[in-house]
């Protein structure tokens, strides 16, 4: 035991001479031949030191870090360091792939590794090595030849019946889209080919910007899948042994690409002006009072519900002359986000004040959308309205005032006896009783005291309305939510992603739904946090995603663990 510490004590005072004795840098790949199905792992080993390794240089594969490890060794009496460097490569499309060699930061110098290459094709070569019936993914839209501007949704599905972990989903770019994560993610049980599975959806909503034919490319899911033997006898057919065991399959999982053909909206000929809204709407309209008096003001209401891009809905034209002032109030809206796309409505009012008197025929409003679900224009009209506007109950004259003569001498000399008559004598001057020094006190102590308080209602009113407070609010709630529930509950690992996210957001300022490991990792970092924290949070939201997604084991005291875990991350990263 005594020659072990004095090992691991001369280890840690030779490894700095260790890392300054030579520093070499060499890479490597696990195989050289793979499927598009597949992945790779990549291996950089710096020996003599630690440093960066960038792999921007690399385009034909995608790359996801592992982590790296750092080793110390004695060899012939000489110690010498050792970090490996280890990521996996998921590729991009077909053929012979090359990774060029990438720059090496270490001890001031940059090495760079030797050029690798591997053979990718459709199918392994090895087929048993894969069962498509157990796990596979698709992908499809609602609608594959839209309208410009109606909404879509695009769904991605994992079929599973083997179980897998460490899932990491990549959804698509979306070219020519606006693109919405809809928050709600379905777990069910469903039957494809005569097998039960388990099925995972991720839906978006999107709204194609402009005419023709795009193509969405393929989502992507990479994940091990759990290879398990017939019988579990041992604590050690556990999955988490089995990732070190050996028992872990890679797999790289593609959706085909799905190709929509926007139709253009056709030219609109009618009469009046095409708002620009197109699904499903219909308005209505109401004046608040008929009769006024001219400098009064009634209240025009306008309303838009239905379905579609309702938030892009505008004001209306209203058309009353000079007999009316029109002042426009902020629009209400109360729009929500459902499965099916936005839908709900919005309120535009108007306070009309007539400057004469008279009786005013204020006619319908026509109002224009495209209707998807028949393919034209439908024109929708309110009903007419009058106004009448009596006199005012006292007439004003508001012509230009003309010059008053100027006074004579006679009228000034008379002013002042008139305005304020002078005292004389000794009762002229009287004492008044003093104000009180506390009453005087109070009386300059009010202007602070109410300038402060503005202050604090200014402060208060913004700090409800930041977005970043709101997230951090969001945070604390999933994960009392998440306290709540048991492990088994799929809400539970939902409340645990929800909280995570909303943390890291909370620092940017903004609201959102979702992030990856790698948009997490690339915000602490820009926000201040160490590159080691930032890999942490990262790392925690794969393992929330696996849990989630993965259909792994999820046995209380991991649960509970893992909630803790992320908990006290949650409070790190709150502002």
């Amino acid at each position: 035991m005594r020659n072990r510490l004095c090992w691991i004590v001369a280890a840690a005072i030779l490894a700095p001479a260790a890392a300054m004795a030579g520093v070499s840098v060499q890479a490597s790949l696990d195989r050289t031949a793979l499927a598009m199905e597949e992945s790779l792992v990549l291996q950089v080993t710096l020996r003599g030191g630690k440093g960066e390794v960038d792999t921007d240089g690399i385009s034909d594969f995608k790359v996801l870090s592992r982590g790296s490890s750092t080793s110390i060794r004695m060899v012939n009496g000489q110690f010498s360091q050792e970090t490996v460097y280890t990521y996996a490569l998921v590729p991009l499309r077909e053929g012979r792939l090359t990774i060029p060699p990438l720059p090496v930061q270490a001890d001031g110098e940059t090495l760079r590794t030797p050029e690798l290459s591997a053979i990718v094709t459709r199918m392994p070569a090895d087929r048993s090595r894969m069962d498509p019936q157990d796990l596979f993914v698709e992908a499809d839209v609602s609608e594959t030849a839209p309208f410009e501007s109606q909404q879509i949704r695009y769904t991605f599905r994992v079929w599973q019946r083997a179980r897998i972990a460490n899932a990491k989903f990549q959804r698509p770019d979306f070219p020519g889209f606006t693109v919405r994560e809809l928050e709600e993610r379905k777990e069910y049980n469903a039957v494809s080919g005569g097998l039960d599975f388990r099925v995972t959806e991720v839906a978006f909503l999107l709204i194609p910007v402009g005419g023709g034919k795009k193509t969405i490319p393929s989502a992507v899911l990479t994940c091990d899948v759990v290879r398990q033997s017939g019988r579990r006898d041992s604590f050690f057919e556990d999955p988490f042994f089995g990732m070190r065991s050996g028992r872990l399959a890679p797999r790289v999982l593609r959706t085909e690409p799905v190709a929509v053909f926007v139709k253009p909206l056709p030219p609109y000929t009618g009469q009046g002006k095409f708002s620009g809204l197109v699904g499903r709407f219909d308005i209505d309209a109401e004046l608040a009072s008929s009769e006024v008096r001219v400098g009064d003001s009634t209240t025009f209401a306008f309303t838009i519900r239905g379905a579609g891009n309702i938030m892009d809905a505008g004001p209306p034209e209203i058309r009353l002359g000079d007999a009316f002032k029109v002042y426009d109030d902020t629009p209400e809206e109360e729009i929500r986000l459902t499965g099916e796309g936005y839908s709900g409505k919005k309120v535009f009012r108007s306070a009309l004040v007539p400057v004469a008197a008279g009786t005013y025929d204020l006619g319908s409003l026509e109002w224009v959308y495209f209707d998807v679900s028949r393919g034209g224009y439908v024109v929708r009209k309110t009903p007419a309205f009058s106004l009448s506007v009596r006199p005012a109950d006292r007439t004003e004259d508001i012509r230009a005032a003309s010059p008053a003569p100027s006074p004579s001498k006679s009228e000034v000399a008379f002013v002042g006896r008139d305005i304020l008559p002078l005292k004389d004598g000794r009762d002229a001057v009287s004492e008044r009783r003093p104000i009180s020094s506390a009453l005087f006190a109070a009386m300059l102590a009010l202007p602070p005291f109410l300038w402060a308080a503005a202050r604090f209602a200014m402060a208060r009113l913004k700090k409800e309305t930041d977005p970043g407070r709101m997230m951090a609010e969001k945070a604390e709630k999933a994960m009392r939510e998440a306290a709540s529930l048991s492990p088994s509950d799929d809400d539970f690992w939902g409340c645990l992603y929800r909280g995570l996210v909303a943390a890291v957001l909370s620092r940017t300022g903004s609201a959102g739904l979702s992030l990856t490991s790698a948009e997490v990792s690339g915000i602490l970092i820009h926000q201040g946090f160490t590159g080691e924290a930032a890999e942490a949070a990262a790392t925690l939201l794969e393992r929330i995603e696996s849990a989630r997604y993965g259909g792994g084991v999820r046995d209380r005291d991991a649960g509970e663990a893992l909630l803790e875990e992320t908990r006290r991350m949650v409070r790190k990263l709150l502002p």
